[in-house]
């Protein structure tokens, strides 16, 4: 996993600046004693409008970007640099112990007491607990608890290599994700299943698509569906290297809730899953209602494997 705790916030300090010959010079530009007017040269007002979260880069290149395109051409000056902070009150958990941790430095030294215990990655539980903004900003990632199964695979994950298969072409984010308009912000085209890398979000977003396309022909997958398909993503059709994360029940778990599917458990050990992300809620009820009797049954009404 790769996290920066630093970041950039644009104009932290307003649009202007002093220095030691007591004159007052425009950040963007260095222009010097700027009128009052002069920062609207450069989009100041319109950019300090925005969300914070609009002002914040946590890469020093996205800010390049941002002062180009959207300050009207300016490059980025030693000025600047006073724009930089690192961030540390970073909320998460512990899944060896589930404690609640507030700040990135309580995470580091709690997490080497464990280590220092001899806790494995096998041992984690649950995920990091990262709020949502933050796990946005996490690169090269996957599961925590799947890294100590990882490592005794024939493809070990690695964070510092997002496409884990060197042979294969590299595809962007935006051609990995589906044209189905159920899965919010996800738009784009249908790549071979056997010619993308291993990078964990890619694949999670190609087998999201799998499972929203099958629930809106009316057919929720099942487990093994799922597991069948994550194998032909990862390795391609009839590959005898079919073990993937979907084979991780905690890992499955999760991805379900994700996929906005519902588990009912049904006697002799079979489950019903319903996929919440398609149904109307006016029709949640009914279905509901329909599903327990063949729940009492043992049998799966249509569309429920």
């Amino acid at each position: 996993m790769h996290l920066s705790l630093e970041q950039w916030k644009c104009s932290r300090y307003g649009p202007t600046m002093s220095r030691p010959d007591g004159k007052t010079y425009c950040i963007f530009c260095n222009c010097p004693d700027p009128t009052a007017e002069h920062p609207e040269l450069h989009n100041y007002s319109a950019c300090v409008a925005q969300p914070e979260e609009a002002q914040l880069f946590h890469r020093k290149d996205h800010l390049r970007q941002h002062l180009r395109l959207f300050h009207q051409g300016c490059n980025f000056n030693d000025s600047m640099k006073s724009w930089l902070s690192s961030v540390d009150d970073i909320v998460s958990r512990c899944g060896f112990c589930d404690v609640q941790m507030a700040s990135w430095a309580e995470r580091q030294k709690h997490l080497a007491a464990h280590f220092r215990k001899g806790s494995d990655m096998r041992e984690w539980k649950g995920d990091r607990g990262f709020e949502h903004q933050v796990d946005e900003f996490v690169e090269n990632d996957m599961p925590v608890f799947l890294i100590g199964d990882q490592r005794r695979t024939m493809e070990p994950f690695s964070a510092s290599r997002s496409n884990h298969r060197e042979n294969s072409s590299p595809h962007s984010l935006s051609d990995l994700v589906s044209t189905d308009p159920n899965i919010p912000g996800l738009v784009g085209k249908e790549p071979e299943p056997h010619s993308t890398g291993h990078s964990y979000r890619e694949v999670e977003q190609q087998l999201l698509r799998y499972v929203s396309t099958n629930i809106s022909q009316g057919h929720v997958p099942s487990d093994q569906q799922m597991q069948r398909k994550m194998s032909e993503i990862m390795y391609g059709p009839d590959n005898m290297w079919d073990n993937t994360w979907a084979d991780n029940p905690q890992w499955l778990g999760m991805f379900r809730k994700k996929a906005g599917l519902i588990s009912l458990s049904l006697s002799g050990g079979k489950n019903a899953f319903i996929g919440f992300r398609e149904l109307d809620c006016s029709y949640c009820t009914f279905y509901f209602t329909i599903l327990s009797v063949f729940v009492r049954t043992s049998v799966a009404p249509s569309g429920v494997t």
